[in-house]
């Protein structure tokens, strides 16, 4: 049984700009210095695991979700961003990641851009839409005979001998096994969950006279981000212009981060500036200190299992951190890394000292 506060892919799973990346937005060379080498590169191979996974199930379920992996761009805003990743380049190489240095002046005229400098381009990346992803799981789920309970939010739990009791305004849901895939909402259920909610907001623009390229492309240390779908370019990013005003549960578009996002258009893409913005739309999701997910089994509350905290890269380890929670409950197969477990000691990323 589902028990949904709004309805499948309602929330920021279903309107993120769906980026399939090997790595997080810190950049690999930067990485390093903050984990250590070894972890800086057990990180981007559990994205690689849960992209493979999502790949899988998707292949499995026939799932129409415009699934494809045609690589991604990882661009510099300015030198110093190039310079950490033309240093980043060759650690990846000797690591065994396959990636390729992209100059700067291909990057802009591929992009049919201004004003980036040179990236990496990660073959291994890839791109669906989320909403049928989602919804197509859902599906796939409920063939299954799964239940689902759509507008149905849970207000809290109280334990009953060795289960737990889920109450919502509709009633009480009794269960042995309860798995929260609450994601910003963990808080309001889990206090003590170090979990900050932050809003990110996008826009879409078309249609438009030539396709741009699919390829998830973001800079500015992941901050900024788009790429094409069918004839239309999607775009989001632009937090700090918001200031403190993108943490919290507001979910909605304000003036500040929109209008950055249309002068960031104006400024890169001269084949943008004529057409229309058709959708602008938020998302919150959760962020975690150290940019890793928080996953296990909760302490001192037997038979609850979390996963929660991906930091905007929900869909680079949701499904590797769903098949370690169901490892651990149904089996006690403990496979999740020390990176992730839910009770480590949190460190703080200086990428995320804005948040």
């Amino acid at each position: 049984m589902m028990l949904e506060r709004g309805m499948v892919a309602g929330g920021a799973t279903g309107r993120n700009v769906g980026f399939l990346v090997s790595g997080l937005g810190e950049h690999y060379a930067r990485s390093i210095e903050f984990w250590g080498r070894e972890p800086a590169a057990a990180i981007t191979r559990l994205h690689l695991k849960n992209h493979s996974l999502l790949a899988g199930i998707v292949a499995q379920h026939g799932i129409d979700c415009d699934y494809a992996r045609d690589g991604g761009l990882v661009i510099a805003a300015d030198e110093e961003e190039e310079d950490l990743l033309r240093r980043s380049h060759p650690l990846l190489l000797e690591d065994g990641f396959r990636c390729e240095f992209v100059e700067a002046s291909q990057i802009n005229k591929t992009l049919r851009a201004l004003g980036f400098g040179g990236g990496l381009f990660n073959p291994s990346d890839g791109h669906v839409d989320p909403v049928g992803l989602i919804r197509g799981m859902a599906a796939v789920a409920q063939s299954g005979g799964v239940k689902f309970f759509e507008h149905t939010p849970v207000s809290q739990f109280r334990k009953a001998g060795v289960s737990w009791v889920a109450e919502t305004e509709h009633g009480s849901v009794t269960t042995d096994l309860l798995f929260l895939a609450s994601n910003a909402w963990t808080p309001k259920l889990l206090p003590e969950m170090e979990l900050a909610p932050v809003r990110g907001q996008c826009m879409a623009i078309g249609p438009l006279g030539e396709p741009p390229i699919t390829v998830p492309c973001y800079t500015n240390y992941g901050s900024e981000y788009w790429r094409g779908a069918g004839r239309y370019a999607i775009l989001g990013g632009m937090r700090r212009a918001g200031n403190n005003e993108e943490v919290g549960y507001e979910d909605g578009v304000t003036e500040a981060v929109q209008s950055a996002l249309d002068s960031f258009c104006r400024d890169h893409f001269p084949y943008l500036r004529s057409a229309p913005v058709t959708h602008r739309w938020s998302g919150i999701m959760s962020y975690t200190g150290d940019g890793l997910p928080l996953v296990g089994a909760v302490p001192h509350k037997g038979g609850m299992y979390l996963a929660a905290g991906y930091t905007g890269h929900g869909f680079g380890y949701a499904f590797l951190a769903a098949h370690w929670l169901v490892s651990l409950a149904l089996d006690g197969s403990n496979e999740i890394p020390d990176l992730c477990r839910i009770d480590r000691t949190m460190r703080y990323s200086p990428s995320l000292k804005e948040i």
